[in-house]
C-alpha cells in the first residue's frame, strides 16, 4: 500500500518545544522483548514446535503449569454442569466450584503468556547474525524508505493475551473485596485504576484501528546520526479532521531491568524527549493530510540497539485532536550511532 499523494503539504509552522532529560516510565508501554520481531511469523503460528523444543526443560515447566491451570478449571466445570454435578455438589458450595473455574483460567492465561514471551525471546536468537558491523540499520530493523507503519502495529496479538491475562487476575484479585478488610480494599483500588487505564488505553487503540486508516511514515533518510536532523513526513488519511494542534514528539527509549528474569520483567523508560505542540495549518476540522516534520537530534545520546539485553530506541508520538478519543500513533525513528561495536 503506497500513500496517495498529498494536494498540499503541510509543514509544521515553528512550534515551540519542550525538552526534557529526565527518566519518566512509560507504564502501558510494552518493552522490545514482550513483542515480536519485525518480520517474523507470530509466535504460536508457523514455527512454534521449533522454537518449543529449543526451550528445553522450561517447556516442561509451562506444560506443567498448563495441565495445573485446566486440572483445576475442569473440576470447577465439573461441579458446575455435566454429570457430575450432583456428585461433587455435595463436596461444596457452587461458589467453590465457580471460583475454581476462574482461578483455573488465570493459571492457563499466566501460562499462554509466559510460554509466549519465552517463545518470543526464543525467536530472537534465530535472527542472522551481523555481517555489517558498521551498517547496524541494514539488520537491526527492517527501515524502508517508502513507508512504514507505527511500531507495535504488526502483532497485535503479541500484546493482546498480554492485557487479557492481566484483566483476568484483576478480576480475580477483585474478589477479595468479600473479605471485608479494609487495607485489602484500599489495594484493590489502586489495582482497578491501573486496571481502568489499561483497558482506556485497549480500547482506544481498537477505537482507532476501526475508525481511521494506518497513518504511515515517511523518512527523508536512513540512518540518521546523533547530532543530525532527523526528517520525514506522516501520512494521515484522507478523512482525518484535526480539531485543534497537534502534539509530537521525539523520544529516546531504554528498556530498564526492573527484576531477574526474560524481557518481560523489562520496564521502558523514555530518557529524552523533545515535545512540539503544532498550531493547525487552517481552520478546525478541515482536512490534514500530510504532516512534515525535523528533529534535532542531541549528539550525546545513544543510537538504536534493539538486540541487546537492555534495548535502546528512538520514536516519533504523534498525537491528533479529533473529534471523540484522540488519534496517537508511534514510530521507530532511524537514529543510529556511527560505527557501533
Amino acid at each position: 500500500m503506497t500513500p496517495p499523494p498529498p494536494d498540499e503539504e503541510v509543514t509544521a509552522p515553528a512550534p515551540e518545544s519542550t525538552i526534557s532529560r529526565e527518566k519518566e516510565k512509560l507504564w502501558v508501554t510494552p518493552s522490545r522483548g514482550m513483542i515480536a520481531w519485525p518480520g517474523t511469523s507470530l509466535v504460536f503460528g508457523r514455527g512454534f514446535f521449533r522454537r518449543f523444543r529449543k526451550l528445553g526443560t522450561r517447556a516442561w515447566l509451562f506444560l506443567g503449569f498448563l495441565t495445573i491451570g485446566m486440572a483445576i478449571f475442569l473440576v470447577g466445570l465439573a461441579g458446575t454442569i455435566g454429570p457430575f454435578k450432583e456428585g461433587l455438589s455435595d463436596s461444596g458450595q457452587p461458589t467453590t466450584f465457580h471460583g475454581a473455574m476462574a482461578v483455573g483460567i488465570v493459571l492457563i492465561l499466566m501460562a499462554l503468556r509466559m510460554l509466549q514471551v519465552a517463545l518470543a525471546d526464543t525467536g530472537r536468537s534465530e535472527l542472522p547474525p551481523n555481517k555489517e558491523r558498521k551498517a547496524p540499520w541494514t539488520w537491526d530493523y527492517p527501515w524502508s524508505k517508502d513507508w512504514m507503519r507505527p511500531d507495535y502495529g504488526e502483532h497485535v496479538g503479541d500484546t493482546l493475551l498480554g492485557r487479557v491475562m492481566f484483566f483476568a487476575m484483576v478480576a480475580l484479585a477483585n474478589a477479595a473485596w468479600l473479605t471485608g478488610e479494609g487495607c485489602i480494599h484500599a489495594i484493590l483500588v489502586v489495582l482497578d485504576l491501573v486496571a481502568l487505564l489499561v483497558l482506556y488505553n485497549t480500547l482506544h487503540r481498537a477505537f482507532q484501528s476501526v475508525r481511521f486508516r494506518t497513518p504511515v511514515v515517511i523518512w527523508e533518510e536512513i540512518p540518521v546520526f546523533p547530532g543530525n536532523l532527523l526528517q520525514g513526513r506522516i501520512a494521515f488519511p484522507r478523512d482525518l479532521r484535526a480539531m485543534g494542534p497537534t502534539r509530537l514528539s521525539l523520544r529516546c527509549v531504554r528498556d530498564e531491568k526492573v527484576s531477574e528474569g526474560g524481557p518481560a520483567n523489562h520496564q521502558p523508560c523514555a530518557i529524552y524527549q523533545e515535545i512540539r505542540k503544532i498550531p493547525l495549518p487552517g481552520e478546525p476540522g478541515e482536512p490534514l493530510d500530510v504532516l512534515s516534520f525535523s528533529f534535532k537530534v542531541p549528539g550525546d545520546m545513544p543510537g538504536t540497539n534493539l538486540v541487546k539485553n537492555e534495548p535502546v530506541y528512538w520514536q516519533v508520538v504523534l498525537s491528533v485532536p479529533v473529534s471523540g478519543p484522540d488519534l496517537e500513533a508511534a514510530f521507530l525513528a532511524p537514529i543510529y550511532q556511527r560505527n557501533r561495536a
